[in-house]
């Protein structure tokens, strides 16, 4: 070894310890020691690589530190450390739109090097040609003719690979070559043994069968591509199957539960779940597992159950109380979540995020004062505020809601206070002022609107046009709003009753009643009470009595806080005692 090449190894070593701290948090399995070996060897190139590593980590805050470990990856693309230092910087965008260029470039000229072309394929999702990734894994893919031959944690790298190349193939719709690479793969006995491969080739046929034509071809000789697939699934599933018995560590476990989760195929995930669960009943990672898949499926009453039967084993772990409340929340057992929130609080009282959650849940529970009381524990920030507008309105507080919303406004436009003003927050400021009665603030909620461009989403131009028409003011350019809206989406309901009620209050009630049947048709046996009533008002409107009783009825059969029931239901007992007066008189 020549006192250079001595000189070079010794300035990565003290670089090295220098940087221990740094590089020891990010990768805990790469010592000192093996910083050197992952970018050593006996090559000029790999001295020139070092050199680029020892500049790159004397650079390690400079913006020439990217490009100095790029250029250690040219010299030598098989290096360890430098690529695993690169990708940590991959958690800023700005440093993957830097650096992937270059690092996809050296993958190209090296397709043998599994580690730096699965970097570049996995990166290059969004801004690359689907034609030039596939390119890169299948020449990636074709330097291993014999991939039984590999170590195992090269074989897990080439697997990743062949299921990256035939999620590509599936994007392009090449069914045939996807087809073709599997079916050669899946020929070979060892491999048909490596449950990754097998995964991923089960994962292309079954998508291969969705998006594949029934037709039987060569004049009806041969099965259909669909057929083909889909006999190639069903083996493929036979086998995974039978290695789901051979399963031993839990994180294999885990990662078949997931794959069985791709393909919506939930039951086989709990019925190995199961499997387990009987052979060791008191295993509590297996219905942790369980209780997470019960989650993802939808099925949120059995995992509260199943949170709950763990629970009553380990109560000394409070992340378990968290995952029943996240559970029951789903399953809207608020009641549990509440309970199981306040548990996990003991534990971390300073967690804003559950706090804030146990808030919603009273909120959900119509428990308003507790949630209140809970919600004024956190920070004034714009979602916080909303909620609490969100409970002052339910309990008709809607002045004291409106200045709520006010206040968090003035704060925010202040630059006091984190959140976005945006759709939401106006729309429901919007609501509270017309609750208010205040066409003013009405008309300053508009503005704010149009200020940020809002005007043009139908949804916005309905709620505005409505509001104008409910208070029964600038029914014209109500009129325009809502006729705006209709145009984006002519058939919704919800656009046509504005547009009954705006001709509703210009007296227009011919025309308003074409609308609003056209709501009701839309809106079938169930109309919304809202509607319902306003179709009551339109057809009284033309002396249509005995139909506006009906859909009167209909409005009072179900709750809405929009419709106020006490005037429905005086509206109701007058038009029936007028009704029977007429008939008596007859």
């Amino acid at each position: 070894m020549t006192k250079s090449r001595l000189a070079l190894l010794l300035f990565v070593f003290i670089a090295c310890r220098i940087f221990a701290d740094d590089i020891g948090s990010d990768f805990d399995t790469v010592n000192t020691t093996d910083s050197v070996q992952a970018v050593s060897g006996e090559t000029p190139d790999n001295v020139k690589s070092i050199a680029s590593f020892g500049m790159a980590l004397v650079k390690k805050d400079e913006p020439g530190y990217i490009t100095s470990l790029l250029e250690s990856l040219r010299e030598n693309p098989s290096a360890q450390l430098p690529l695993q230092l690169l990708l940590k910087e991959f958690e800023h965008k700005d440093a993957i739109t830097l650096a992937l260029p270059t690092l996809f470039a050296i993958a190209e000229n090296n397709p043998a090097v599994l580690t730096i072309n699965v970097a570049a394929l996995i990166f290059s999702a969004k801004d690359y040609d689907l034609s030039r990734r596939i390119k890169l894994a299948a020449n990636c893919v074709k330097q291993f003719p014999e991939p039984e031959k590999l170590n195992s944690q090269q074989l897990k790298l080439f697997c990743s690979m062949v299921s990256l190349l035939g999620e590509l193939y599936i994007k392009q719709k090449d069914f045939e070559k996807g087809d073709e690479l599997f079916s050669e793969l899946m020929d070979r006995t060892e491999l048909r043994e490596t449950s990754e491969l097998v995964e991923a080739a089960t994962f292309f046929y079954t998508l291969a069968e969705a998006d594949s034509p029934a037709e039987r071809r060569w004049l009806g000789l041969l099965p259909g591509r669909k057929a083909q697939y889909r006999e190639m699934k069903e083996e493929l599933l036979k086998t995974l199957e039978e290695s789901s018995l051979k399963i031993e560590g839990d994180r294999e476990l885990l990662g078949r539960i997931f794959f069985y989760e791709q393909l919506k195929m939930y039951e086989e995930a709990e019925n190995l779940l199961w499997q387990r669960l009987l052979k060791d009943p008191g295993n509590v990672q297996y219905k942790i597992m369980l209780a997470g898949l019960y989650s993802r499926w939808g099925k949120n009453e059995q995992a509260v159950t199943l949170w709950q039967a763990i629970i009553k084993t380990h109560t000394i772990q409070p992340d378990y109380y968290l995952a029943l409340a996240e559970a029951a929340v789903r399953a809207r057992c608020y009641t549990q979540a509440i309970e199981a929130y306040q548990w996990y609080l003991l534990a971390h009282p300073a967690n804003k995020p559950v706090r804030f959650m146990l808030g919603l849940s009273y909120f959900d529970n119509g428990k308003y004062d507790k949630a209140m009381t809970s919600l004024k524990q956190l920070p004034d920030t714009l979602q916080v505020a909303k909620v609490r507008a969100m409970i002052l309105a339910n309990q008709n507080k809607f002045k004291e809601a409106f200045g709520l919303l006010k206040q968090t406004e003035k704060a925010n436009l202040a630059g006091r206070e984190q959140g976005e003003l945006n759709q939401a927050f106006y729309l429901f400021m919007m609501f509270l002022a017309e609750r208010n009665g205040d066409r003013k603030m009405v008309e300053y909620c508009v503005d704010a609107m149009q200020k940020l461009m809002l005007l043009d989403n139908p949804e916005v131009a309905n709620a505005i046009g409505y509001t104008f028409a409910d208070m029964n003011f600038n029914l014209e350019i109500a009129e325009k709003f809502i006729k705006k809206a209709l145009e984006v989406q002519p058939d919704k309901p919800e656009y046509l009753d504005s547009m009954a009620w705006v001709l509703y209050r210009q007296e227009k009630f011919s025309e308003a009643r074409e609308y609003i049947d056209r709501a009701m048709i839309k809106l079938g046996s169930y109309p919304h009470p809202e509607i319902a009533a306003h179709a009551g008002d339109i057809y009284y409107a033309l002396g249509l009595h005995k139909e506006a009783l009906k859909y009167w009825k209909a409005a009072f059969k179900s709750y809405s806080q929009a419709v106020d029931s006490e005037k429905l239901e005086e509206k109701i007992k007058k038009l029936e005692m007028s009704m029977n007066s007429g008939r008596k008189n007859g």
